[in-house]
């Protein structure tokens, strides 16, 4: 991660690798309370969980769009959350309390 500029006392703008790199890095970040204000551009982002079939996102800042199941694993499905990105941060917290896998965060 690189810092490209600060925009305020505690706000900056980063440059964070993209794909599966900036999946791991933007958990580490939301694990220390980093807030986001939108990611390339965008104020909504995808999220990727693994998830045993009956679990639901029903938090504040998400709408589960859809859900399959993984072929080669039964026991789980792959669910994708649709994210306000100003809350993603605790979108990732409450998923790591529940111990649900993140799969990835779709930085488009």
């Amino acid at each position: 991660m690189k810092k490209v500029k600060q925009v305020g006392p505690q706000a900056f703008i980063v440059n964070i690798p993209r794909y599966q790199e900036f999946t791991h890095v933007a958990l580490g970040l939301a694990e220390h309370d980093v807030r986001f204000a939108e990611v390339a551009g965008n104020q909504d982002i995808p999220v990727a969980v693994l998830a045993p079939p009956s679990w639901h996102y029903g938090e504040a800042g998400g709408l589960q769009l859809f859900s399959t199941p993984v072929l080669t694993h039964p026991e789980l499905h792959r669910i994708v959350i649709g994210c306000e990105v100003t809350s993603l941060h605790a979108m990732l917290n409450t998923l790591r309390r529940e111990g649900i896998a993140v799969e990835q965060l779709y930085d488009y």
